[in-house]
């Protein structure tokens, strides 16, 4: 995620996992792709962004814990983009220089989207306030 203000870090803490947040690490792809000033790392309850796909199994426990990282990366994004818009890349880890699809999208319609799709293409939002 590329913001133009400084976000809130969120560590990983594997005994309760939730939403996580973390300054991007020498990535130089990702900071040719996202223009912002501040890179984050966004992982999910699984630590990574994995937590984000949408679970079609029967697992009631998974699919609460699913929602709730859905929740807090809307609340996330609905922060990073008090004063500008946000940049969210959505890929695999070793696909971020893959040829990325670009959607306008606002906090409220993160949840809409299929994360699946970006095996095979990644997505590059534009986040903006409703």
């Amino acid at each position: 995620m590329g913001t133009d203000d400084a976000q809130v870090s969120i560590p990983w803490d594997k005994k309760n996992p939730a939403l996580n947040v973390a300054p991007l690490k020498r990535n130089r792809v990702v900071r040719r792709r996202l223009t912002k000033p501040h890179l984050y790392e966004i992982g999910a309850h699984t630590g990574c962004g994995c937590g984000f796909l949408a679970d079609d199994g029967d697992d009631v426990k998974e699919a609460a814990r699913h929602s709730a990282s859905m929740a807090g990366l809307r609340s996330l994004l609905e922060d990073a983009t008090a004063n500008g818009n946000a940049q969210l890349l959505v890929c695999w880890m070793g696909d971020e220089q893959k040829p990325a699809r670009s959607l306008a999208v606002t906090p409220a319609e993160i949840a809409t989207l299929d994360f699946g799709s970006v095996w095979d293409q990644p997505l590059l939002l534009s986040v903006q306030r409703d």
